[in-house]
């Protein structure tokens, strides 16, 4: 929705980004999938108190968390608060193999992993740690508050595998 020409913001993060559009325009639809929709403030405060619970358990700058969970606004929630805490995200499909995951979460360096109980299960997360959006403990944590922390790593995604072993590319 940017005019052509029309150059990014020096210095500005992605989360703050966000929350000054949330500052101006707090009841305008900011995510949509299928029948959930969050407004921009209900996306900031949400991912602010995920980004409270993350900062909590370790998360920030350089920590990868992989994001464990379907598509949809709750997604949006986990990447956004990730970067909130300064880490960077690693989506995981829990759709894949167990062992092309376990590959992805040692070899991506992911210290915590956020889904739901559902998606977690399942994966070979051994000594991670679990952050599980269907727990209530979690959104009970004081929000974070204050400037995203570093600007430094946004994601590490991985390769097909289809030559070989999955390479994580930062």
């Amino acid at each position: 929705w940017s005019a052509p020409g029309e150059a990014f913001p020096d210095g500005l993060l992605v989360p703050s980004l966000i929350a000054e559009w949330a500052a101006v325009t707090p009841t305008a639809t900011a995510v949509v999938c299928g029948g959930d929709a969050l407004t921009y403030a209900e996306l900031v405060d949400r991912s602010d108190r995920l980004a409270g619970y993350l900062r909590s358990v370790g998360v920030g700058p350089e920590v990868v968390v992989g994001v464990c969970l379907p598509r949809g606004v709750d997604f949006v929630v986990a990447v956004l608060a990730v970067w909130r805490a300064g880490g960077a995200y690693l989506p995981l499909d829990a759709s894949y193999p167990v062992s092309r995951l376990a590959v992805m979460l040692s070899d991506g360096g992911v210290s915590v992993v956020v889904g739901v109980e559902e998606t977690v299960e399942e994966l070979p997360v051994g000594r991670l740690r679990a952050v599980l959006l269907d727990d209530p403990r979690v959104w009970a944590r004081p929000a974070f508050s204050g400037d995203p922390v570093g600007d430094g790593l946004a994601y590490v995604m991985f390769t097909s595998g289809s030559t070989g072993r999955p390479k994580g590319v930062q």
